[in-house]
């Protein structure tokens, strides 16, 4: 079997079911947990198909896995007036940045135990992932909603802001 395949299969759910646990959590909103393995579930097979036919262009890659959450988390939000985008950004870079974060505490047991195993190192990293990400959703900011992003008016000059610096970059 191609372990790669199937370790991108794994991180891709995990990650996504992670970014759709932080949305519902930065938003206060009570959504069922079917609804977020679904969507893990739905954007992992985008992702595996766009991945075999753009193998070499991450950023698409990247685009087609964030247009896909949007339209995943339109869809399962019952406030429409909240500003999926900005709150999809913000639960995005928290999970990558606690992402990467694994990745280095990941180096310590890989280096004492001479991990070998990408899969196991995967694992390791995403189980600590998720450690710090229930850590980070326990704090009071984040686990009763943040209040920017309930304002529907302040949010649209937000998003316009937003959307000024990724045309820029």
């Amino acid at each position: 079997m191609n372990y790669e395949i199937l370790n991108t299969i794994i991180k891709i759910f995990i990650i996504n079911l992670m970014i759709y646990t932080c949305f519902t959590k930065i938003n206060e909103e009570r959504t069922r947990k079917i609804y977020g393995v679904f969507e893990a579930i739905t954007i992992t097979v985008v992702y595996i198909l766009v991945k075999r036919k753009i193998s070499d262009n991450i950023i698409i890659r990247m685009f087609f896995t964030y247009a896909m959450q949007i339209l995943m988390l339109r869809r399962s939000i019952k406030d429409k007036n909240k500003s999926i985008i900005v709150s999809n950004l913000i639960s995005n870079a928290l999970v990558y940045t606690i992402f990467c974060i694994s990745l280095f505490i990941e180096l310590i047991p890989k280096i004492v135990f001479n991990i070998q195993h990408n899969i196991i190192n995967m694992i390791l990293t995403l189980i600590i992932a998720e450690i710090i990400l229930r850590i980070i959703l326990k704090t009071k900011k984040v686990k009763y909603g943040i209040d920017f992003l309930k304002n529907p008016i302040g949010n649209s000059y937000l998003c316009v802001i937003l959307l000024e610096i990724s045309a820029m970059v």
